[in-house]
């Protein structure tokens, strides 16, 4: 058998080589995960930056909404509806309703019986003969009332008893010409209508969702 002549050189080269395409290809992982990693601290940046500026708009239309709630509470017509038979509110309520993009606005008596809603309620008998002092608005616009103190609260998210939908509720206490506390009056709208407009997805990517959370009613 004849035998092959050994080159050292040739061999220690093609050791080296080996070595340096090894190194090469670590490297380029060590590169990729250390770009990939990057990346997705700047996604989470971006996420954040995004979320705190959706909250701080959240935060901004809750103020705006409660400041127009507050302003119902004060309107003399709502003292007056809640001498009345349960039933329908005046349409100036129901155009207010409408203006601004309220699912409801409702009266209260110190009972936590409604006197009036706007729109009605689809089943007007038991809506009206049922009382919603459990609710979390009423117990606490109840405290405030008693308490004399006249700002507005943003109820924790609920389930309409009269349609089913979820929604956030915004109320605020009534006051008789006597500064005794008479009632509640609430406005609620859709869990998404903060968000509804806002998009933090580029074009339809699925793998992006913007979401407000909050602690729901018992």
């Amino acid at each position: 058998m004849a035998l092959v002549p050994r080159h050292p050189a040739a061999a220690g080269f093609v050791a080296t080589a080996a070595l340096s395409v090894l190194t090469l290809a670590l490297a380029a992982i060590s590169i990729a995960r250390a770009q990939e990693s990057e990346r997705r601290q700047d996604v989470l940046k971006a996420n954040a930056f995004a979320a705190r500026s959706l909250a701080g708009l959240a935060l901004f239309q809750l103020s705006q909404t409660v400041e127009v709630v507050e302003r119902l509470a004060e309107d003399p017509m709502m003292i007056d509806r809640l001498g009345d038979p349960p039933g329908r509110f005046d349409p100036a309520i129901e155009e207010v309703r409408r203006r601004k993009s309220f699912v409801t606005i409702a009266l209260q008596d110190t009972r936590g019986m409604a006197i009036a809603r706007a729109p009605p309620p689809p089943s007007p008998d038991p809506y009206f003969r049922r009382s919603f002092t459990w609710t979390d608005h009423f117990k606490e616009t109840k405290r405030r009332g008693e308490q004399g103190r006249r700002e507005g609260y943003v109820a924790r998210p609920s389930r309409s008893e009269a349609t089913g939908d979820y929604k956030f509720t915004i109320s605020a206490p009534v006051f008789g010409a006597d500064g005794s506390w008479r009632g509640a009056v609430y406005a609620s709208f859709a869990t998404g209508s903060v968000l509804a407009h806002q998009r933090l997805d580029l074009g339809d990517d699925p793998r992006r969702t913007a979401a407000l959370l909050a602690r729901p009613d018992n």
